[in-house]
């Protein structure tokens, strides 16, 4: 009877080798796959994000609504747009639990570490009383922005065509148009939102300036 042969210690120890590297190797790919899978997600989160709160901006400037401030210390209506903010006020579907006509403010919270993009509401008839029994509703767009640039055309004065103003303010009606570009700080943007409001005038515009482009655009 043949005697059996075994393994040699050499032969143990290469095998024991690739068994490490293929368990090295394997968990390498495991750990990519897993980052990948991570930042894929991450990715779609923002972009969700970036969704709904695009969307948020454009149904409350769509939904814009003239109001004048009795409180006001500024002739014209409720409405004070300016460069790098604005308040207005809206009207606020009830399907979504809001409704009524609600203050909103979009701005950039520079107080606050991560530079986030705001939305406030407060209640009109709050407003009127002057007594907000409850702390206006606030949610966060977006973080870590850079810079808000609102642009609103309309006719201001005595202009014979309506054009993009950087403010509006003490007017008496809506602009036509609201547009607004958000810039994060790593150096990625919003899709350029233009809202117009529903009972805004409408623009006396070419075929070919459905949209028309901005002064920046222009130069």
């Amino acid at each position: 009877m043949k005697q059996q042969r075994g393994f040699t210690l050499a032969e143990m120890i290469v095998a024991l080798a690739v068994s490490a590297l293929l368990v090295s190797l394997t968990y390498g790919a495991l750990r990519i796959g897993i980052r990948s899978w991570d930042a894929s997600q991450e990715n779609v989160d923002r972009m969700d994000t970036l969704r709904v709160g695009w969307q948020a901006v454009h149904a409350s400037l769509n939904e814009a609504v003239i109001r004048f401030d009795p409180f006001g210390e500024e002739e014209g209506i409720m409405f004070k747009g300016e460069a790098d903010q604005l308040t207005f006020t809206a009207n606020m579907p009830s399907h979504l639990g809001l409704g009524g006509v609600y203050i909103i403010e979009l701005y950039r919270d520079e107080t606050h570490a991560e530079t986030p993009f705001v939305l406030r509401r407060t209640l009109w008839a709050e407003h009127l009383q002057q007594e907000l029994e409850n702390k206006p509703q606030q949610a966060q767009l977006a973080e870590a922005v850079e810079k808000l640039t609102f642009r609103y055309f309309g006719t201001i004065d005595e202009e014979e065509r309506p054009a993009w103003h950087e403010n509006w303010n003490g007017q008496s009606t809506l602009p036509s148009l609201i547009r607004l570009d958000v810039l994060l700080e790593d150096g990625s943007r919003w899709p350029t939102l233009v809202a117009h409001p529903r009972i805004s005038p409408v623009p006396d515009l070419r075929d070919d300036e459905r949209i028309p482009p901005t002064p920046e655009e222009d130069a």
